[in-house]
């Protein structure tokens, strides 16, 4: 029993001392060098993806539509707030996204993001392409004007959660013809530029932390 038990131990303690490491592949030359690089997967990505394929946004169409019970009640429910009305007034943008323990202009994003994506689910939903443009309006006067994240650690919840949310509005509205091309690939360099390198300088140094630390 007392050598089972020491085993445990043993495997439970070495369990622990791994948490803190990267997660890597290791491989061997034919020199017996030990080589170490990041596990990476890929896979084709189909637009509209994200968060709706084009078999949701289809299917919540059809059901909305038709009365359909969640999706009716859901629908009225995004109607209903004041992110979706064609009235909303723009929170931002600013030049700088700031978020810390303590606040910051994070808040302004945070609010429009949500409201350009809530009006592209409508205009996906009714067709209505006034919501398509209150949408569009949003993602650019945001991509035209901010050219930052900042703040303590909190800046990668700022990258991490309104740069999802601006994507998936973003994704939902690249169909839509009334989206320039010009100002297109203006939201896409946005993206690439301000969003990208706070989300993936987090995912890859923790903010200087172990793997596990977050």
């Amino acid at each position: 029993m007392k050598t089972k038990q020491t085993l445990l131990l043993a495997l439970l303690l070495w369990v622990v001392s791994l948490g803190c490491k990267k997660n890597e592949t290791t491989s061997q030359s034919a020199a017996g060098h030990v080589s170490t690089a990041p596990r990476a997967v890929s896979a084709p990505f189909i637009h509209p993806g994200m968060l709706h394929t084009q078999a949701d946004l289809i299917r919540m169409k059809a059901m909305v539509a038709a009365g359909t019970e969640p999706w009716a009640s859901g629908y009225n429910m995004l109607t209903g707030t004041s992110y979706s009305s064609l009235s909303y007034t723009m929170a931002g943008p600013n030049d700088t996204i700031t978020r810390t323990s303590t606040g910051g202009t994070y808040v302004h994003v945070m609010r429009d993001a949500a409201a350009a994506y809530q009006d592209a689910l409508i205009w996906s939903i009714t067709g209505n392409n006034a919501y398509a443009d209150k949408a569009i309006g949003i993602l650019n006067a945001w991509a035209s004007t901010c050219v930052a994240i900042s703040g303590d650690s909190n800046y990668a919840l700022a990258s991490g959660l309104y740069g999802y949310q601006l994507a998936n509005a973003a994704e939902i509205l690249r169909s839509y013809s009334g989206w320039s091309a010009t100002d297109f690939n203006n939201f896409k360099s946005f993206m690439l530029n301000v969003f990208y390198p706070a989300a993936n300088g987090f995912l890859t140094n923790h903010n200087g932390t172990c793997d596990t630390h977050y």
